[in-house]
Order: structure tokens, then sequence, then C-alpha cells
């Protein structure tokens, strides 16, 4: 799952390095300290001990020891399925839809393993957490090497069954994929090719190949253009 989105600056405020322990190591991790401490109150009134930046340690590790059912378990992939291609989800059959979710699992892994490679997160990574709304906390997992900050933006959601992602965006220094724009260009070329609107099963065959020719267009977005 990698659908390019607008890159959320966040305005300075003081942090806090908050040290988990899992499974005897610790993660070290970066959050806004007010921030931290309302969500820690938050899951904790709500039964569940486990914040968003625990959830994806654990992901992480999964993601690390190679045990990929067991990070996916972490990830809603029919959340970005559906916003991406909204009018072929609806359309499509329970068969397409299940290709469209493996397309966006495999991408999810590849785009992981490929950040985790680079040199800016390979040194060390930490984890910068922020409520963006009572239900969803953005945490990124940050990363810096002498070219800059390099992240994976993770935006969790909270359910009855603890945080799930729903989303994630790769963040190179101040700039984030927009993934409409690169679904709407890579869809354009199908439609194209095939002389007519595509299914959602065609939309998922022919996707890979055009997302390797197609640039993902990378927008600034500023806090005051967020309200922040």
């Amino acid at each position: 799952m990698n659908a390019p989105e607008t890159l959320t600056t966040l305005s300075p405020r003081p942090k806090r390095r908050l040290f988990i322990g899992i499974g005897g190591t610790l993660v070290a991790t970066t959050v806004t300290a007010v921030v931290l401490a309302k969500a820690l109150v938050s899951d904790l009134m709500s039964g569940d001990l486990k914040p968003p930046s625990l959830v994806l340690a654990q992901l992480d590790a999964a993601a690390r020891d190679g045990r990929w059912d067991d990070a996916d378990a972490f990830v809603d992939f029919e959340a970005p399925s559906r916003a991406l291609v909204p009018d072929l989800w609806d359309a499509a059959d329970a068969a397409s839809r299940d290709k469209m979710v493996q397309f966006l699992r495999s991408l999810f892994r590849q785009t992981w393993q490929k950040y985790h490679g680079r040199r800016a997160m390979a040194a060390g990574t930490h984890f910068e957490a922020t409520r963006i709304q009572p239900s969803l906390v953005v945490v990124e997992n940050v990363g810096f090497d002498s070219e800059g900050e390099e992240a994976l933006r993770y935006t969790f959601e909270a359910r009855p069954e603890g945080h799930r992602v729903v989303n994630r965006r790769p963040r190179i220094k101040r700039q984030l994929n927009n993934p409409n724009q690169t679904i709407k260009s890579v869809r354009g070329r199908i439609e194209t090719q095939l002389g007519r609107p595509p299914t959602l099963a065609e939309f998922v065959s022919n996707a890979p190949s055009w997302l390797e020719r197609v640039r993902a267009r990378k927008i600034e977005v500023t806090p005051e253009m967020l309200g922040q």
C-alpha cells in the first residue's frame, strides 16, 4: 500500500523521547509531549493498551523478521483500495476486490523493504506521533542521513480491536508522494490502452507496469494550508 498523498508539515512543538520495551529491547520513540500524554490516557481509558507507536514497532519487528502475515494483520488494505478507485471498487466482485487488496499488500511490502534498506533508515529510526482527529493518529518512522530526513508516514485509526494502519506514505525531506494524482495518471493510461474505462481487475492487472513508468507527483504542504 503506497497510495501517494500530500505532505503534512507539523508545527514546531516541544518533543520528548519515549522508550518502549518490546521483548527485552528498547524502542526509542520521539513524540510531541502533550499529544503523547493525551493519546496514552485516551488509549488506557478505552481499554486499548497498545498505542499506535507500539503497534508500529510491532509491525516493523515482524517485517524485519520476514513475518509478513503478522505485519499485514496491523493493516487495513481495503481502506486505501476504496479511497483510490471508489467507483471501480463499488462495481467489482469479491474476487476482483481481493486482487486489489493483494496488489496493495505487495506494494506495502516492497516500499517497506525499499525504505528500510536505504541509508537514512538503515542507520536507525525514531517515531514521531501526532493525533489529527479523535480516532486518527499519524506516526512517522523517521531516519536521517547526510542528505536529510526520510520517513514512512502511517495513519492509524482507533478501532474496537485496536489501532490499524489505514494509510502509509513515504516522505523524503518535506515532500510526500501524491497518490491520487499518480493513480489518476495510471488509470488514464490504462483507459487509453483499452479504449474504455477499466474494470477493477483490469486496473490491477495493468497498474504495476504503468507505475514503473509514471513518476509520482510530489506536493509540499505548509501547516497554514492545513489549518495547523
